[in-house]
């Protein structure tokens, strides 16, 4: 039986190689793919930072409005001087038709983080930023959706109805 322990020995190495390559693979092409989103939201925030806001607005879906990205790029120049941008989570979510990734990450001024979280969707062949929100524990920033304009009544006619206002 020692031959047959040779060869099953050399078949479960062999399997086990190839296993750890696959996994291996995997982790770097996660790794490789969200590098465009990465790339996107740092962009999307230097631009921001630097008060480019003519050039993160055409890194939008659209549904982002000038004012809106304006208010946020002013916050950010009111942190200081920008020194990194890391991602800390991804959450990708693809159905057919809709490829959509959640980041969160952290901007750093000098010695001050501030958290941060944006959305953005797969639009041709290019990623979108539709939201972006400055630190979401205190949930300030850029939300689509109804109040999204920031005024304290409805716009007449928009079919947004809610008790609050």
């Amino acid at each position: 039986g020692n031959d047959a322990q040779k060869t099953m020995g050399i078949i479960l190495g062999l399997l086990s190689v190839g296993i750890w390559a696959l996994f291996g693979s995997g982790i770097y092409a996660l790794v490789m793919g969200t590098k465009i989103n990465r790339d996107v939201a740092k962009q999307f925030i230097t631009d921001l930072q630097s008060g480019n806001v003519t050039a993160a607005e055409a890194a939008t879906d659209g549904s982002l409005s000038a004012g809106e990205l304006q208010s946020v790029s002013d916050r950010l120049k009111a942190q200081g001087q920008l020194t990194d941008i890391t991602t800390l989570s991804f959450n990708a979510n693809a159905t057919p038709g809709n490829k959509q990734v959640v980041l969160a990450g952290a901007i750093t001024f000098g010695s001050k983080q501030v958290p941060f979280q944006m959305t953005q969707v797969k639009s041709g062949d290019q990623w979108k930023v539709t939201q972006f929100v400055l630190d979401p524990n205190n949930a300030t920033g850029i939300r689509r959706g109804p109040g999204s304009g920031g005024s304290a009544t409805a716009p007449a006619g928009s079919g947004e109805s809610s008790d609050e206002k």
